[in-house]
């Protein structure tokens, strides 16, 4: 996927674009969990989560930095892959902490903690997808190259085949 698939996503949709690939397909994947809560949906949910953020998606996130001064990058890393992901995984654990605390002190069926989950997980997914389109509308921030030189990577070769 990542030799073949993310050049040429690059090139149609470019770097910003590839991005909201990820997203997307968990957002539909998760609307598949939430309206039918099968374990063959969550297992294709976990197995699309896995191969596309290790394929599409950390490949173009490297790439997203490419924009910004050395210097900067530096600090934008820092701040997003470290500070940002750190609270990020802290809130979501704090989440779940508190769904296993309400599991102990009252009865409900699995079934019920298993939609509920699956309701959670489709709105962190959609706040995920309308975040990053938001942001790759918004890139005006000074400092930054323009889109429309840096977006559609005309550069990229397209293997053959």
């Amino acid at each position: 996927m990542q030799v073949i698939a993310t050049p040429l996503l690059q090139r149609w949709f470019g770097v910003y674009g590839s991005l909201l690939i990820l997203p997307a397909a968990l957002l539909g994947a998760s609307m598949v969990v939430a309206s039918s809560a099968s374990a063959l949906a969550r297992a294709g949910l976990r197995v699309t989560e896995g191969g596309l953020k290790s394929s599409i998606h950390r490949s173009n996130w490297e790439q997203a930095y490419l924009p910004l001064t050395r210097p900067h990058r530096a600090v934008a890393k820092l701040m997003v892959d470290g500070v940002a992901a750190r609270f990020g995984e802290g809130t979501a654990a704090a989440i779940l902490l508190w769904w296993l605390n309400s599991l102990m002190h009252h009865q409900h069926s699995a079934e019920q903690h298993a939609t509920w989950m699956s309701y959670m997980l489709l709105a962190g997914s959609s706040m995920w997808f309308v975040l990053t389109v938001a942001l790759r509308r918004s890139r005006t921030a000074p400092g930054l190259i323009p889109e429309g030189e840096e977006e559609f990577r005309p550069d990229i070769p397209i293997p053959d085949g």
